[in-house]
């Protein structure tokens, strides 16, 4: 396995973890039993691991053991804070400019999204609509900033969250979303995603709630 190849293999299985829960909060990340588990040198570990750092989804101890990240209920708040300013903006931009391609991709992602059965499933499909909805915008550098927010935030949707709950909470504000997209009504478009992420920061911030008691 080449050293490039390996490292793109190793953050996506380590992505993967993460997000579906079998890697949970604080999980020590150890490179000698990464390198075993992987087959493969001590170096592509150690580049995969400073992808997941810039990702913001592990974090490197004082003595220099990885974990992966805890989010407390601030750092909830601040991503939430930072994905409603950007993506209220991104979506304002991008309902002028969308195409009817773009239009079909947002409906046909909505569509399996309707259908999805398991949180993992949901959280990579809840991704990929926002990721349709914003790309006409054409503002790169802001939905790289989005998707890596969206990244560190997975790990509820697959994992934790009552996913039926939270599926039919969730796709109705969606579907409100994704018309105002199509009608190119930009500012009710940003209204109903303010509305959307701040109903999934209040699940998450209970869920997290619940557990520390």
């Amino acid at each position: 396995m080449k050293a490039l190849n390996a490292e793109t293999t190793i953050v996506r299985n380590l992505r993967n973890a993460i997000a579906r829960g079998t890697l949970m909060p604080g999980s020590p990340l150890l490179q000698d039993e990464l390198a075993f588990r992987f087959k493969v040198s001590r170096v592509p570990i150690r580049d995969a691991l400073k992808a997941l750092e810039a990702d913001g989804l592990i974090t490197f101890l004082a003595n220099r053991t990885a974990i992966v990240t805890v989010l407390t209920v601030e750092d909830i708040e601040e991503i939430f804070n930072i994905r409603r300013m950007l993506e209220c903006d991104l979506i304002r931009r991008a309902t002028m400019l969308a195409t009817s391609i773009d239009q079909r991709e947002v409906q046909k992602i909505l569509s399996q999204l309707d259908t999805a059965t398991s949180g993992t499933q949901f959280a990579k499909l809840d991704r990929e609509f926002h990721a349709a909805m914003y790309q006409p915008a054409k503002q790169p550098r802001q939905q790289v900033i989005v998707d890596k927010m969206g990244q560190q935030l997975a790990r509820f949707y697959g994992s934790t969250l009552d996913f039926r709950s939270y599926h039919q909470d969730c796709q109705g504000s969606h579907h409100e979303i994704a018309d105002a997209f199509l009608r190119r009504e930009g500012d009710r478009a940003a209204t109903c995603l303010d509305r959307h992420l701040t109903l999934a920061k209040q699940k998450i911030l209970a869920l997290v709630s619940i557990n520390k008691e």
